[in-house]
């Protein structure tokens, strides 16, 4: 679980440096549209929020999520799958009604 944390941590580092690099490369002129510098941000926020999902894997697990029915866990090709559908599905309605909320 340790080297899960620390492995975590050194991504999240990784993570921050592109993510400044990104935010700082780009241009503040006219030369590019506004929309693709829109769309570029959007996609940074997009990772971002992926990243700390990805954070959260392990609390998540302690609290249930992952092990719903509807989770689906194989093995293929000598590697354990694991397709998190009724995961996916449950936390999309939590974001939805708090966005509605707020």
């Amino acid at each position: 679980m340790r080297r899960a944390i620390a492995r975590t941590r050194c991504e999240g580092q990784l993570l921050c440096a592109i993510f400044f690099t990104a935010w700082c490369v780009l241009p503040r002129d006219n030369c590019v549209a506004f929309e693709s510098r829109k769309m570029i941000r959007w996609m940074i926020v997009i990772f971002l929020v992926l990243v700390v999902i990805s954070g959260l894997t392990p609390w998540l697990h302690k609290l249930g999520f992952g092990k719903l029915p509807g989770d689906l866990r194989f093995r293929l090709f000598g590697r354990e799958w694991f397709i998190p559908l009724a995961t996916t599905v449950l936390l999309s309605l939590i974001a939805t009604l708090l966005a509605k909320l707020f």
